[in-house]
């Protein structure tokens, strides 16, 4: 973006349930990045059990 690469480094990477919803407003100090997906669809529910989040916490920004 614009010349820069920014890295991260992942610190967490946990099965949540799918009504978990404290990572999404969880706030932090330093510059994070919070990836959501879904697991384990329930087809008579029709919707997932789970959630996979991955937290990681900016560590530096670099000229490419």
């Amino acid at each position: 973006m614009n010349g820069l690469k920014y890295v991260y480094s992942i610190l967490s990477n946990i099965r949540v349930h799918a009504n978990a919803t404290q990572w999404i407003t969880k706030h932090e100090e330093k510059d994070w990045i919070t990836f959501i997906t879904c697991q384990q669809n329930d087809e008579k529910s029709k919707s997932y059990r789970y959630r996979r989040v991955v937290r990681a916490v900016l560590i530096k920004v670099v000229e490419e």
